[in-house]
């Protein structure tokens, strides 16, 4: 997973803080920036380099703390469903306005295959059985950076090697970025320290663990769990036989018979 978690996170958060007194209106808005941070939390699949050879299925697991002034807490929890197999393929499925005070269980699903080999990705809507279906697009060959942060509005950041620990019988490797803001720059009484950490596979090729801590927000963990290393089924990563396809090749229907685990 790339670092739009460290990057956009904060914005998601301050906009949490934002929202209007109107209790419906701030609901709604809430479940809308669940939704965000949900998608920021995870790199999208359409722009990610091909990963090949490191096959993996996981639950991807994003929860927020926000602690109001009167030490009151919120704490917000959404998951993903995470697939890639040795050939680069992946798929990622994820509920949308899953949590919150709107939330329904019967809560709108949206799957998202990408499929390098063929050069096209596809995003399915299980309850119309509709499918948009797109380019992938990849990044510069040796562009693998994990770690990246927005311009700092105070101390140079301090980049620390945090070394190598088990996550979910994955070792990874730590990094963590400390951002200090002194003592009234933005108004604040006194300093203020932003620390995001990245722990990253290098077996998997991937994040298995970030995290983003501002005082002026909250917290955001994103963790993958119950990581399989078996290469999932091929029919995961093939568009189910009864959806119709809308963009490039509008009108057409999807292959290889009906695609397991597409929750209808």
């Amino acid at each position: 997973m790339k670092t739009i978690l460290i990057v956009g996170l904060a914005t998601v958060f301050q906009a949490l803080a934002q929202a209007p007194d109107d209790p419906v209106l701030r609901a709604r808005q809430h479940d809308a920036l669940d939704a965000q941070a949900l998608i920021l939390a995870t790199a999208s699949l359409s722009r990610a380099a091909a990963v090949t050879n490191a096959p993996y299925s996981a639950d991807a697991v994003t929860e927020t703390t926000q602690v109001l002034g009167d030490g009151n807490r919120i704490v917000r929890r959404t998951t993903q469903k995470l697939y890639r197999d040795s050939d680069g393929r992946e798929r990622r499925e994820e509920s949308v306005l899953a949590v919150g005070a709107l939330a329904q269980a019967d809560a709108p699903r949206v799957i998202t295959i990408s499929d390098p080999i063929e050069k096209v990705s596809y995003t399915l809507d299980p309850q119309k059985h509709v499918a948009q279906r797109g380019g992938v697009i990849t990044r510069r060959a040796g562009d693998q950076s994990s770690l990246r942060t927005p311009e700092p509005i105070g101390t140079q950041p301090v980049k620390e090697d945090l070394g190598s620990r088990n996550i979910e019988g994955v070792i990874a490797h730590g990094t963590r970025i400390t951002e200090t803001i002194p003592a009234g720059q933005i108004g604040n009484q006194f300093p203020i320290k932003i620390i995001d950490e990245v722990w990253h596979s290098s077996e998997l090729r991937l994040d298995v663990m970030t995290t983003h801590s501002d005082p002026r927000s909250g917290e955001a963990v994103y963790k993958l769990t119950n990581i399989s290393r078996v290469n999932p089924p091929r029919a995961l990563f093939e568009l189910p036989a009864d959806y119709t396809i809308s963009g490039p090749t509008a009108g057409g229907r999807g292959g290889r018979g009906s695609t397991p685990g597409v929750q209808k």
